[in-house]
């Protein structure tokens, strides 16, 4: 008895949610969202009230996150756009789910706020939700928050430093915004510091205080190995600086 031959089935296509790249308003609302994001303070990105609290924030934040998922789009552009926008988000999640750092954002808010109604006699409705980082000067906002780290005044110095990159998100300023972050609480901080500088160093090698700040953190982590790759380097970038074959010297005796 003859056996009958199996007709082949076809390959059914995937039923997944479709790639967003070919969705032209997908792709303008990405792109100008990633534009924008820069000019916007946490509470802002996350499009929540200054009195938000911790369920509505997490339900905000994974909202955010899932609108421009990496995982919605193909090629590499809007990819990196993608990615850029979700640590943006995490980095407003994080930064308001601290109560210290909430603070600091509510007091500048505040002091736009009060900024606008002395400058035209009444609260612009735009400065509520933005930043008005076009009236400042980086330069001015990074020596003051130097003066308050000098000052041991490091939750001060972290706020100007969040002022400068705001204004002009250059790698110096970057870094002693992160370094500023660690003072302020170490115990807290110190991975999250870790791979804030690891990720600088990788793209500006030529920092010298992006290598130096590495290694004084990794220092306090307890990352000896770490820190004397990182010292080593803020030594070659600086070799005037005796401060790093005097801590290197200490890593080898420790070790």
């Amino acid at each position: 008895r003859d056996i009958p031959t199996p007709v082949p089935v076809p390959a059914q296509a995937p039923s997944g949610t479709p790639f967003a790249d070919e969705d032209e308003a997908a792709r303008n609302a990405l792109v100008g969202a990633f534009l924008n994001h820069r000019s916007l303070d946490p509470f802002a990105l996350l499009d929540v009230p200054e009195d938000v609290q911790p369920v509505a924030l997490r339900k905000a934040f994974l909202a955010a996150a899932d609108r421009f998922s990496p995982l919605r789009f193909q090629t590499s552009e809007l990819k990196e756009k993608a990615e850029g926008m979700l640590a943006a988000y995490a980095r407003a999640y994080g930064a308001l789910s601290e109560p210290e750092q909430n603070a600091l954002w509510k007091k500048r808010r505040q002091a736009h706020r009060e900024k606008a109604r002395s400058n035209t006699g009444r609260p612009s409705t735009a400065e509520q939700f933005r930043i008005r980082t076009d009236l400042l000067d980086a330069t001015t906002q990074f020596d003051e928050a130097k003066r308050r780290l000098e000052a041991r005044n490091f939750a001060g110095a972290f706020e100007y430093f969040e002022y400068a990159c705001d204004i002009d998100p250059r790698p110096l300023y970057q870094a002693h915004r992160a370094w500023a972050r660690y003072l302020m609480k170490p115990e807290a901080h110190g991975r999250l510091v870790l791979q804030e500088l690891q990720e600088l160093t990788r793209q500006e090698p030529g920092l010298e205080e992006g290598w130096a700040f590495l290694g004084d953190v990794a220092r306090g982590e307890g990352q000896w190995a770490l820190a004397e790759d990182a010292l080593r380097k803020a030594f070659k970038l600086n070799p005037q600086q005796r401060r790093y074959v005097a801590l290197i010297q200490e890593i080898a005796r420790r070790r």
